[in-house]
């Protein structure tokens, strides 16, 4: 999880539950050092064996440096990861943020009509059941030259439509767009800042002051 989520209480209850969680926490994040162990990583800064100061469990907390200069500070119950493995499996979660994405904006399953577990395991296999079954027919009907994201907004707008519809739509050539064009021929604007226009002087915070 994101830094968003590194909070004491969380991760009490997480460690009560017994839930193994790997979790980014702030630079201001307070722990209680309990043993060094050297890095083996030329990028790692630090890995250590913490607690959270309200719990006794021990954590382990690794410090790394990304090769863009962005610093990081990850927060885990799993005391058999090494370094490596506990920096590739925080990279992995950005897959998992794109699969996200692409579900709010080619899904469109940006809002959850329900909050219980049911409801929302409902809603998102429902719609990944459409989108698969908009993909098997563009497979179908050998409409590959579209892309799944086309066609299924193509489907989302002639639903309640006959099929000859969509084909008609499929088979209408598109006009190739030449962009914004200008005009060869328009007089240049004349500007004039004669007594009746005023040019107003940005103030600046030092003279404001």
């Amino acid at each position: 999880m994101d830094r968003g989520y590194g909070h004491k209480t969380k991760m009490g209850g997480w460690l009560a539950q017994d839930i193994d969680f790997l979790v980014r926490v702030r630079k201001s994040f307070r722990y209680k050092f309990l043993d060094y162990e050297a890095p083996t990583e030329g990028n790692v800064q630090q890995f250590d064996m913490v607690s959270i100061q309200t719990r006794p469990e021990k954590l382990r907390l690794i410090r790394f440096t990304y090769h863009e200069g962005t610093t990081f500070i990850l927060l885990t119950n799993r005391l058999d990861l090494t370094e490596n493995e506990i920096m590739e499996l925080y990279k992995n979660r950005w897959y998992i943020e794109l699969f996200f994405m692409w579900l709010k904006q080619h899904v469109k399953l940006d809002h959850m009509r329900s909050h219980s577990p049911k409801g929302i395991w409902d809603q998102l296999l429902i719609a990944l059941i459409t989108v698969g079954l908009t993909e098997i027919m563009r497979v179908e009907k050998e409409l590959t030259s579209q892309t799944a994201w086309e066609f299924h907004r193509l489907i989302q707008l002639y639903l309640l439509d006959p099929w000859e519809r969509v084909v008609e739509e499929l088979n209408r050539e598109k006009k190739p767009s030449k962009g914004r064009q200008k005009s060869r021929d328009s007089p240049k604007k004349e500007l004039d800042y004669g007594k009746n226009f005023a040019i107003v002087d940005p103030i600046s915070k030092e003279r404001f002051l």
